[in-house]
């Protein structure tokens, strides 16, 4: 008896191999499965033959789907490396324009007080001493949160769970 293309499909998705006869064609279907979900099929027909699918063919036939496999493992691998690539150089992108302003602050700054520093009064070579240190602590923050980030993808944050009461007032920051 034929099996219906639904019934095929089933079976293959199930990981089996199919067998579909068509009219004058004897069909062999495989299933393509990559990362070890169903992908989709391949299927190999015989026309006009009366010799049946012997057990050498059926190994072929797999080892085809299997390169199938392979291949479209490899490029769904590829396009997955290309995002994560795209969004690294993305993030040195915005990471090296956030840690540039402050820097140019306290490079600026610095250099200001080394040539001219004598010609400020005390004041505001301390106004300066300032503006550089509240600069440095902006990219220190900056450089924390890049660690943090980091450490977060690889696991490495730890988590300390806190209750809290959510009606009364709590002071606000550290």
């Amino acid at each position: 008896m034929t099996p219906c293309p639904r019934c095929v499909r089933e079976s293959v998705q199930r990981g089996e191999v199919a067998y579909w006869e068509d009219g004058a064609s004897k069909r062999v279907v495989v299933a393509i499965n990559v990362g070890g979900a169903w992908y989709g099929t391949v299927s190999f027909a015989r026309h006009e033959s009366s010799h049946a699918w012997t057990e050498r063919d059926i190994t072929f036939c797999q080892t085809i789907a299997d390169i199938l496999s392979a291949f479209f493992e490899q490029s769904q691998n590829r396009a997955r490396l290309e995002h994560s690539l795209a969004s690294k150089e993305q993030l040195i992108a915005s990471v090296s324009h956030e840690l540039r302003t402050p820097l140019t602050a306290v490079v600026g700054l610095a250099e200001e007080l080394i040539t001219a520093g004598d010609t400020f009064d005390p004041e505001d070579r301390r106004e300066l001493m300032e503006l550089i240190a509240a600069s440095s602590r902006e990219m220190a923050d900056l450089v924390e949160d890049l660690l943090v980030t980091a450490q977060s993808e690889d696991g490495a944050v730890p988590v300390f769970p806190e209750e809290i009461d959510l009606f009364s007032p709590r002071p606000l920051g550290p």
